[in-house]
């Protein structure tokens, strides 16, 4: 198996890949070596076949299940593979920061919303006043 172009045709590694395809995309390793007629060590079917193309991304294997992935599915039919989407262009409409529209909007809070600025808050053992995170610049004070 070349590590860029993935198992050679009628190897049994790519007769795997058919396999599965034709079973659904999935099937536990037994049924594979069965319809491979696999006459060797389960242990040796992991080694020789699953593992490469796992490491090819072209399978996966999770709780004793193969599945295709959709990778090995394109492995198996190039002209199956859906045509790549070309990304959407759009335009956004151009800003205009003076517009109302584009204003935060006032809110309408209720009475004493604000009456936790009046109380001190305790850092390490210490009162301590309330101030904002927030730091304001006016257009004037920009140097």
């Amino acid at each position: 198996m070349n590590a860029l172009k993935g198992p050679n045709k009628g190897s049994g590694a790519y007769q795997t890949l058919q396999h599965l395809q034709n079973m659904g995309g999935q099937a536990t390793p037994a049924a594979l070596m069965i319809q491979l007629q696999w006459s060797e060590k389960p242990g040796r079917f992991q080694r020789l076949i699953i593992g490469p193309l796992e490491r090819q991304r072209l399978v996966f294997r999770r709780d004793d299940v193969v599945t295709l992935t959709s990778r090995g599915g394109m492995f198996l039919d190039p002209s199956a593979s859906p045509a790549p989407a070309a990304p959407a262009v759009t335009c956004a409409a151009p800003g205009r920061p003076l517009s109302p529209q584009n204003r935060p909007r006032a809110r309408v809070l209720r009475p004493g919303a604000f009456d936790y600025q009046g109380i001190p808050s305790l850092h390490a053992g210490r009162q301590v006043a309330f101030h904002s995170s927030i730091k304001v610049q006016h257009e004037d004070s920009n140097r």
